[in-house]
């Protein structure tokens, strides 16, 4: 029989799973080789930056080092006297690569260092102003009645205006009142302050109070009390701190045990002018500020230590009157303790004075020209 022309020869079959097996070796083969032949990229390059040390890719030019990380150097200033900034850019800041002008395309490389020069910065200039007060005045640190003819003499920013220096001259001979003033400070105190409140009315007179200003913010009833009785109601700080000096707390504290204690004030009505720094601690630069919030510095003249517990009132009546003098500013106390020994003193003292016909007065309010 003849075989069919139509029938092809076949061809020998291939064993599917060795062909796949084949395959994924190869694959793994292939992947294997490709991850080998990866190239290590290079060490990044190490610089310095205005001495703190930071690494850079290889190949960074310092142009693009310096457009991603903004460097530029700060333009010089001008300052005004109290430090405040009046002009941003009165000389040019310029930055350095190894101390020569940057090149843009500069290739950063182990070792190089950018250095920023900030511009200098510059204080405004200061002038002296000279302003005579008119008539007679107390001086600004006032330790008695005396008035004198006053001319202050202040040292301000010749753009700003700003005032970093006062001094105050006085001229010719005092005049010294016949007069006296009394004046109690560390009140207002609870019973006390209405103790010496009842003596003062019934000896007809008024006096003038140095309040601490956290206890006036706590009982502005008493405060108010104080005022309509016709006193003259001051400033004596905030918190009345004596450990460290007044002159030794940071001048923003100085400036807020002022400011706070005359809000508290202003809050109960009064409106205080005189200024007595807490332990008589004071310095030109509390003397500046006082006068900044409008504020005169008040010291005294006689202090019978009251304040002392060991002191008995014959002592505290004793003290005063045998130092007490025409124009006489008389230190007592209302409040920071017990008061009972002032108060049992307070009328003696006052006849005391009168008998020297001397003037019982309040403390001038102090009026800035």
């Amino acid at each position: 029989m003849m075989g069919d022309p139509m029938r092809r020869r076949s061809f020998p079959q291939r064993n599917p799973s060795i062909l796949l097996t084949a395959t994924l070796v190869a694959s793994v083969s292939a992947c294997t080789t490709t991850v080998g032949a990866a190239p290590t990229p290079p060490p990044d390059v190490r610089i310095r930056l205005d001495r703190e040390a930071v690494t850079v890719p290889q190949g960074t030019t310092y142009g693009a080092f310096a457009d991603r990380e903004g460097i530029r150097a700060r333009d010089g200033r001008l300052l005004s006297v109290t430090g405040d900034i009046l002009e941003r850019h009165v000389s040019q800041g310029t930055v350095e690569l190894n101390g020569q002008a940057p090149d843009p395309l500069h290739l950063l490389s182990a070792g190089d260092r950018i250095s920023l020069v900030h511009g200098e910065d510059r204080v405004e200039g200061t002038k002296r102003v000279t302003t005579r007060l008119p008539g007679r005045t107390n001086a600004f640190v006032q330790r008695t009645l005396a008035t004198f003819r006053v001319r202050e003499v202040t040292t301000v920013g010749r753009r700003s205006g700003e005032v970093v220096g006062l001094r105050v001259q006085t001229r010719g001979r005092p005049w010294i009142p016949d007069t006296v003033a009394l004046t109690f400070d560390d009140g207002p105190w609870p019973g006390h302050t209405e103790s010496v409140l009842r003596v003062l009315r019934r000896e007809r007179v008024r006096a003038t109070f140095f309040m601490v200003g956290s206890l006036a913010a706590e009982r502005p009833d008493l405060v108010r009390e104080v005022r309509e009785a016709g006193h003259v109601v001051a400033n004596h700080s905030l918190t009345h701190p004596v450990e460290p000096a007044f002159t030794e707390i940071p001048d923003r504290k100085v400036e807020a045990e002022i400011a706070q204690t005359a809000a508290a004030l202003r809050e109960a009505g009064a409106k205080p002018t005189l200024f007595r720094p807490p332990g008589g601690s004071f310095d030109d630069d509390t003397i500046l500020e006082a006068w900044r919030q409008r504020e005169r510095v008040v010291m005294w003249s006689v202090d019978p230590h009251d304040w002392d517990a060991s002191r008995t009132p014959k002592q505290i009546v004793g003290d005063v009157l045998r130092r007490v003098r025409p124009g006489s500013i008389v230190l007592l106390h209302d409040g920071g303790g017990d008061a009972a020994d002032t108060i049992a003193a307070l009328p003696k003292i006052i006849r005391g004075i009168r008998k020297m016909d001397l003037r019982l007065v309040t403390l001038d309010p102090y009026r800035r020209r």
